[in-house]
């Protein structure tokens, strides 16, 4: 190998415009799908940005079953 060029740049999957159609319920669900390593971390991602733009109280026995 003489030369190596490298271009970093953004993966693309087309999560954004699949969520566009979807309910706020079912969006979860898609982002498991996004990484196979990190399945449950992009969903728990996504409640706490749903839950942060609407202001909702989330029950205490909904935040203890995210936590085990």
């Amino acid at each position: 190998m003489v030369e190596l060029e490298i271009e970093l740049g953004y993966n693309h999957r087309g999560i954004e415009k699949l969520a566009e159609n979807l309910t706020y319920d079912q969006v979860p669900f898609l982002v498991e799908r996004i990484c196979g390593i990190c399945s449950s971390s992009h969903p728990f991602a996504c409640v706490q940005a749903i839950e942060d733009v609407g202001p909702l109280d989330v029950p205490e026995r909904a935040k203890y079953i995210r936590t085990s």
